[in-house]
């Protein structure tokens, strides 16, 4: 196609100050338009002042870009460039053309570009210092007494539980220590009941993991681990966000703590009669959801959730003796670094189960129960007596 002769229009307030008149190709003007309109593109739009006034004062300048070139910033080097440019196509621009353009974009800077002015007097940053300052003594004084209550907080957390292990007396990674401590609080306010208490770390975490067979609800055993969870991960902002008052990791802590309850043939049964419900079981033992109603599962469930199976062991009468906690006899073993506790005949199965599940072993030799010395321990075997 041959050359036709184009018109570029620079407009002011709507109102047309310029038109330019040149012949070449359609593709060419086209692309030559949204060269002449990328000088006036702004990318930003504010201008801030800063500093004391008569003093340090700053400007920080939001841009105006034509290629790299700061136009605001580097206003020589900016028109230097962009007359270069516009040079490079003689037969379309002359001086007396591209003038137009230069103050279009000086108007441009001056109706876009806002200026913030942030600047202070003396005595306005003598006053915000003074401001400051106070914050961060406040602060500090906050701070401290923070420091001072989690230290009175965690000396009577160690008072209360004597039976948990702490990280300033074990050589246990944290997530580790949850774990022992975390089995040995269930097994304590559940003896009988089985659970299964696994730690793992991986990159930039760690975990422990609970589980269990019919016994308590997941309520009724999270109120016991839940503590030692660290944080929580916000789904909102997509980030993991750390508790700083929680006391508890005294006894260590872990990243993610979860539990699952698994419930067994009998569960069902029971909940079954509870709730007046006939069960129909699938090949897996589970609940049929092709003969039972989505309303039957779902109070089955319910009622599953909300209540325990747990059934405390029966003791045996013969089995209880005369032993009480007042006749437990505790002493060190300095050459083998332990502790003993002996008892004058058979001890009651309570007993018994509080010395399992806190890692304590019979030796048939000496006729005691003993356990490696820590400090933890050492207030165990004494709260046991004074129990």
């Amino acid at each position: 196609m041959g050359n036709r002769t184009w018109a570029f229009e620079l407009k002011r307030n709507g109102s047309v100050v310029k038109v330019i008149q040149c012949k070449m190709q359609k593709s060419l003007a086209k692309s030559l338009t949204s060269m002449i309109a990328k000088p006036l593109n702004i990318e930003h739009h504010e201008r801030e002042l800063s500093g004391i006034i008569g003093c340090e004062e700053r400007t920080s300048n939001y841009q105006i870009m034509f290629g790299t070139v700061d136009a605001i910033r580097s206003p020589e080097t900016y028109d230097e460039n962009l007359h270069k440019y516009l040079n490079s196509f003689p037969d379309v621009f002359t001086e007396e053309n591209y003038k137009p353009i230069i103050e279009l974009r000086d108007e441009f800077v001056e109706k876009h570009i806002s200026i913030k002015d942030s600047r202070r007097t003396q005595d306005e940053d003598n006053k915000r210092n003074t401001e400051l300052n106070e914050i961060a003594v406040k602060r500090e004084a906050e701070a401290k007494i923070k420091a001072e209550n989690k230290k009175t907080e965690n000396e009577r957390l160690i008072i209360e539980f004597p039976y948990l292990e702490t990280i300033h007396n074990t050589k246990k990674s944290r997530h580790a220590l949850a774990s022992s401590n975390i089995k040995r609080q269930l097994q304590m306010k559940y003896p009988g009941a089985k659970f299964s208490v696994k730690s793992d770390s991986f990159s930039m975490g760690d975990s422990v993991h609970i589980s269990w067979t019919d016994g308590p609800t997941e309520k009724e055993a999270s109120d016991i681990y839940d503590p030692y969870q660290y944080g929580h991960f916000n789904g909102m902002i997509d980030m993991y966000e750390y508790t700083e008052d929680n006391n508890w990791t005294i006894f260590g802590s872990s990243k993610y703590i979860s539990g699952n309850r698994h419930l067994t043939k009998e569960a069902y049964l029971k909940a079954s009669e509870a709730t007046e419900i006939k069960i129909t079981f699938d090949k897996w033992d589970g609940m049929d959801r092709n003969i039972m109603s989505q309303d039957q599962i779902r109070r089955i469930r319910i009622w599953l959730c909300d209540n325990s199976l747990y059934v405390k062991p029966k003791v045996d009468p013969k089995s209880e003796t005369s032993t009480t906690h007042k006749e437990v006899g505790v002493s060190r073993n300095e050459e083998k670094g332990g502790i003993e506790i002996s008892f004058n005949g058979k001890p009651a199965i309570s007993i018994l189960d509080q010395l399992k599940s806190n890692g304590w072993r019979w030796s048939r030799f000496g006729k005691v129960w003993w356990k490696k010395f820590t400090d933890a321990d050492w207030q165990f075997a004494n709260n046991l007596i004074g129990g």
